[in-house]
C-alpha cells in the first residue's frame, strides 16, 4: 500500500469519527492533526491455572520409534589380523543382518573391537548389520586349535555353528572337553549372540564337523568326518580306523537323534550336507578307493573321486552315487534349490564323468573347475566345466533367487565356463574374484568383471538376492569406494554385492 493511500484511509476514519463528513485532500495538502483515539483496553480477570489450556497437562506420548537406517546397495569391511586368520561360513538372516564364522590366531580387530586368542587357534562368530556395522563378536576356544567351519541359520535366526576343537573348550560361558586328538562341536546361539547350548561328539581320534544344515524348526543335521570309535550322543558309530565319513541328525534343544558312518577301504570325508523339499538328506564329500553307506557302495577311479547321496529324515539311504575320474577331484561346494535340485561345485584333473556327462581338460595335467546338477532322484542332469589355459578356483555357491546358482570363485587368466568366457580382463597372474549366475538348465547367464586381489570362501545371498561375499584379500583393495588394507599376510574380508 502506498503512502498517498495510508494518508487517505486515515483521513477518512477521522471524518468519520467527526459527524461521517469526508474532507478530500488535494494532491500535495498536509494532513491535519487528528484526535488521537483511546484504545486502552481495561484489564480482564485472570482464570484460574486450571482453565488455561497452556497449563494443562498432556498426555503421556510415547517417542516416535526411530527411522530405520537405509540399507546401502555395496559396502566393504576386513576382520584385521597380524598373524592369521580362516574365513569360513557366511549366513544373511531374515533381518538382514549377516553371521561371519572361521578360526583366527593372535589378535584379531573386528570393527574398532579387537580380540585375543586363548590357544593356537580360537572360534569366531562375528554379526554385522545390513549396513555392514558390528553388532557383537563372540570367539571361544581353549588352548588347541579351535575353529568354526560352518554356520546355518533356522527360521527364527537362530545361530547353528559347528567345527573342531581340542582340548577343553569354552563358547559364552558353556564348555565342552574332547575325548581324543580332536572333536567336533556343535552350538546354538540365538540372534543376539547369547549360546543356548554347546555339545562335542567324537572319539580318540581326529572328528571334525564340516557342514551343518537345519530346517526352519532348527531340527538339523551336521556332517563331516571322524576316525575310528566315535559318539554322537548315546548314539556310537565305528570305522575301521581310517578317516570316515559321520552324519547325525540333532534336534533344535542340542541332543543327537541318530548318527551314522560309512566304511571305507582307504578314507572318506563328508564334505557339505543340505536339505531339500521335504526334508531330504543331500550329502556329498569325497572318497579315497571305495565308499560303503547303508549297504550300498560307490568304487573309486584315482587319487580322490566324488560321491553324492540322498537320506530320508529318518536317515534312511535313498542312493548313493560316484562321480570324477582317474585323478584328483575335490568337491568344494553343494546347495539344494527350493524344487530339491542339488547342485555341486569343485575341481577335477584331466577327465571326469558325472553319469552320461564326461567333461575334459585342455591339457593332461590341468585342473578345471566343474558345476553339476544333480536331480533328486540321483541322475546327473547336466555338468559344465572351466576350460582353456587357465581354470577357475575356489568355487562356492548360493541357490539363485530365480532358480539355479550364483557360483563365485577366483582366476588368474581369462577362461571359459562352458562356452562362456569367464574373466576375459583380469589382472595377469593375480588373482581376481568373479560371479556368475547359471540357470536350472546349465546355462551361464551373466558374469561380472574379475576384481583382483581376492579369494571368497563362502557366499551367501540376502533377502533381495544380492550376495555377500567372504574370503581373504593380500596387500590393499578398494572394494565399494572403501580402501582395505591387511595388517598380516592375508586378512579377510566381508563383501555385499549389489543385487544383479
Amino acid at each position: 500500500m502506498t503512502v498517498r493511500a495510508i494518508a487517505l484511509l486515515l483521513v477518512v476514519g477521522a471524518a468519520a469519527a467527526c459527524g461521517g463528513k469526508t474532507a478530500l485532500l488535494s494532491p500535495g495538502d498536509a494532513a491535519p492533526d487528528l484526535p488521537r483515539a483511546d484504545v486502552s483496553l481495561p484489564d480482564a480477570p485472570r482464570p484460574p491455572d486450571a482453565l488455561r489450556p497452556d497449563l494443562a497437562p498432556l498426555p503421556d506420548v510415547p517417542p516416535a520409534p526411530d527411522a530405520p537406517l537405509p540399507v546401502p546397495s555395496t559396502w566393504a569391511l576386513s576382520l584385521d589380523g597380524p598373524v592369521a586368520e580362516l574365513p569360513e561360513a557366511i549366513a544373511v538372516d531374515s533381518a538382514g543382518n549377516v553371521i561371519v564364522a572361521g578360526g583366527f590366531a593372535g589378535t584379531i580387530d573386528v570393527g574398532g573391537q579387537t580380540v585375543t586368542a586363548q590357544g593356537s587357534y580360537d572360534v569366531f562368530v562375528v554379526s554385522l548389520s545390513p549396513q555392514g556395522k558390528t553388532r557383537w563378536v563372540l570367539t571361544g576356544g581353549g588352548p588347541g586349535h579351535d575353529t568354526a567351519l560352518d554356520v546355518a541359520l533356522d527360521g527364527a535366526d537362530n545361530i547353528y555353528v559347528t567345527g573342531e576343537f581340542n582340548g577343553t573348550a569354552t563358547l559364552g560361558g558353556k564348555s565342552v572337553s574332547s575325548a581324543g586328538s580332536g572333536d567336533l562341536f556343535l552350538a546354538r546361539l540365538g540372534p543376539a549372540g547369547a549360546v543356548s547350548w554347546l555339545v562335542r561328539a567324537g572319539g580318540v581320534a581326529v572328528d571334525r564337523g564340516r557342514s551343518v544344515a537345519v530346517d526352519s524348526a532348527g531340527n538339523g543335521y551336521v556332517a563331516g568326518s571322524i576316525g575310528g570309535l566315535a559318539k554322537f550322543g548315546a548314539h556310537p558309530v565305528s570305522t575301521s580306523g581310517f578317516e570316515e565319513v559321520a552324519l547325525a541328525r540333532f534336534t533344535s534343544g542340542g541332543a543327537f537323534a541318530w548318527a551314522k558312518s560309512s566304511v571305507s577301504s582307504t578314507w572318506s570325508r563328508a564334505r557339505a550336507v543340505g536339505l531339500g523339499a521335504g526334508g531330504h538328506v543331500y550329502l556329498a564329500g569325497e572318497l579315497g578307493d571305495s565308499l560303503a553307506l547303508d549297504g550300498k557302495s560307490v568304487k573309486g577311479q584315482g587319487t580322490s573321486e566324488l560321491f553324492v547321496a540322498r537320506l530320508e529324515p529318518d536317515g534312511a539311504l535313498a542312493w548313493l552315487v560316484g562321480a570324477g575320474g582317474p585323478k584328483e577331484d575335490r568337491l568344494d561346494a553343494l546347495v539344494v534349490d527350493g524344487s530339491g535340485q542339488a547342485y555341486l561345485a569343485g575341481m577335477f584333473t584331466q577327465l571326469a564323468s558325472f553319469g552320461a556327462h564326461a567333461l575334459k581338460t585342455l591339457n593332461t595335467f590341468d585342473r578345471d573347475l566343474f558345476l553339476t546338477r544333480i536331480s533328486p532322484g540321483g541322475t546327473f542332469d547336466w555338468a559344465i566345466h572351466s576350460g582353456g589355459y587357465s581354470t577357475l578356483f575356489g568355487a562356492v555357491l548360493a541357490a539363485g533367487p530365480g532358480g539355479g546358482v550364483i557360483l563365485a570363485g577366483y582366476c588368474s587368466f581369462p577362461t571359459k565356463l562352458g562356452p562362456t568366457a569367464i574373466c576375459p580382463n583380469v589382472p595377469w597372474k593375480q588373482d581376481s574374484i568373479y560371479l556368475a549366475e547359471v540357470s536350472p538348465a546349465g546355462a551361464v547367464l551373466w558374469s561380472s568383471a574379475p576384481t583382483a586381489g581376492l579369494r571368497p570362501t563362502d557366499m551367501a545371498l540376502d533377502a533381495d538376492g544380492a550376495p555377500h561375499l567372504l574370503g581373504l584379500f593380500a596387500g590393499s583393495v578398494t572394494l565399494a569406494g572403501a580402501t582395505l588394507t591387511a595388517s598380516g599376510a592375508d586378512d579377510v574380508f566381508v563383501w555385499k554385492v549389489p543385487a544383479p
